[in-house]
Formats: structure tokens, sequence, C-alpha cells
């Protein structure tokens, strides 16, 4: 979704698919308020409010938003192991 974003920020403002691009902007609906939520967890507002990367690069912005991700959903296993007493094994294995 981000390579999509940043593609279509990209795209010039006379193709059609910018006009749309920037009206669901306009309206925050649909894919455009999945996308603001996007950055909004990774604090980069101002990027998403802009509509440019500015000297962010593609690749940090990916690296970013999967390590995020990926503490995110780490941490969501660990509380559900803490709640399932069956998983007693795996949480001792894991080391989490």
């Amino acid at each position: 979704m981000l390579r999509l974003w940043d593609r279509l920020v990209k795209l010039p403002y006379d193709m059609l698919t910018k006009r749309v691009f920037n009206w669901g902007f306009s309206h925050n609906k649909g894919w455009n308020s999945d996308i603001k939520h996007i950055f909004d967890s990774l604090n980069l507002q101002h990027i998403f409010a802009s509509r440019s990367m500015g000297n962010f690069s593609l690749d940090s912005l990916l690296s970013r938003a999967t390590e995020h991700y990926k503490k995110n959903d780490i941490n969501k296993w660990t509380q559900f192991l803490e709640t399932q007493p069956k998983l007693r094994t795996n949480r001792q294995i894991k080391h989490l």
C-alpha cells in the first residue's frame, strides 16, 4: 500500500488516476483513510498531509513500517500467550 501511495503521489496532475487520488484524499474515505491510519501509527502525519515524501526515501518508510508492525505483532502475541495457560510450554520455549 505504501509503494502504491508513493507512486500515486508522484504521478503528473493531468492523469485521471492522480485526479481520482486527489478527490479521495480530499474526502478522506476508503483507501486514503487506511493509508492515513498507517502514517498516523508511524508518527509520519506530515508526509501524508503534504502528499510528498520530502527527504524521506521509500525504503526507509517501508523499513520503518515493517519494524513498527513487527513489534506490534510480537506484543499482541505475547499478551495472548499470557492469557492462555495451555501455551505455557510455548512461552517457555520462545523466551518471550
